[in-house]
């Protein structure tokens, strides 16, 4: 199998990590907590193993999802710099998508549409 390959598309949902319960400027400044960034390194660790890694990450400008997608860059740039990874470095884009803060799944669908 030839991992990185660009046949088809293919759709990844990731829920951020556990954030923090309070932040005193509110809901959308809520930051990962010790949990949280231990889930996303776990998942950029999974992510590795499927056959291509993601070459857009489309975020929430949240505080909690803009880490936790900083934590999947820093992972699979290092994974890819030190060589462990057989196949080539894949360069993952990062966007920010408002629309997607406290998305209901019909505005997900429409958002997917937009860059399928």
């Amino acid at each position: 199998m030839t991992r990185h390959t660009h046949d088809a598309p293919r759709i990844t949902l990731l829920r951020h990590g556990h954030a923090v319960d309070h932040c005193p400027s509110g809901d959308f400044e809520r930051a990962l907590d010790d949990r949280g960034q231990s889930e996303i390194e776990r998942a950029a660790l999974e992510l590795q193993a499927l056959p291509r890694l993601p070459t857009l990450i489309l975020a929430s400008p949240a505080r909690r999802t803009r880490e936790s997608a900083a934590v999947l860059q820093r992972m699979w740039a290092r994974c890819a710099a030190s060589g462990s990874d057989p196949a080539p470095a894949v360069q993952v884009e990062l966007r920010f998508e408002p629309k997607l803060y406290l998305a209901s799944a019909e505005t997900l669908q429409a958002i997917i549409a937009l860059h399928a």
